[in-house]
């Protein structure tokens, strides 16, 4: 089972988006979840935050405390145990973050950088952005990102199972 990629928006080091994708080994969706979250450090994001992830007062009215993310998250882990792919190291970082601040224990997970993947795999000096990977597996231009951690898990699926079907060949 495959996790893409946990993907998440951070605020003041802590996680206020969560967005998943769990496939299986082939790449069919089981489940498809997206959070927002309350921070618990400083409740109230600033308008400029607002502006740059786009959210409205309606996201805000839907957002969780982190506790009832992270019991969701762990329920999808002990049932699927899956991999988590991430693109880079900052998702794993903050959700340890996230749960130290919220004192909930690490959940363990399997995390498999895709980035670092990707940067030995084809002995490259800089990072590619995920955005750019796509385009460059898909020969399609992406549309504006969003910062929307839904579509960035959405993205780094297709990234995995492309490079996955890439190395396979």
């Amino acid at each position: 089972m495959y996790l893409f990629p946990l993907s998440l928006v951070s605020f003041e080091q802590e996680i206020i988006e969560a967005g998943l994708v769990l496939t299986n080994k082939e790449g069919a969706i089981m489940k498809i979840k997206h959070w927002y979250i309350k921070p618990t450090l400083f409740p109230r994001l600033t308008r400029r935050t607002m502006k740059f992830l786009n959210y409205s007062n309606y996201e805000l009215a839907q957002a969780v405390p982190f506790k009832k993310f992270y019991d969701e998250l762990k329920e999808i882990v002990k049932e699927y145990n899956p991999y988590v792919i991430v693109w880079g190291k900052s998702d794993i970082t903050q959700l340890k973050k996230t749960c130290q601040i919220n004192n909930c224990s690490d959940l363990r997970l399997r995390f498999v950088n895709l980035l670092q993947l990707h940067t030995n795999y084809f002995n490259l000096k800089n990072s590619p952005g995920l955005f750019s990977m796509w385009e460059s597996y898909t020969n399609t231009k992406l549309p504006e990102q969003r910062h929307n951690s839904l579509e960035d898990a959405m993205v780094t699926k297709d990234v995995f199972f492309k490079f996955k079907e890439h190395i396979s060949k």
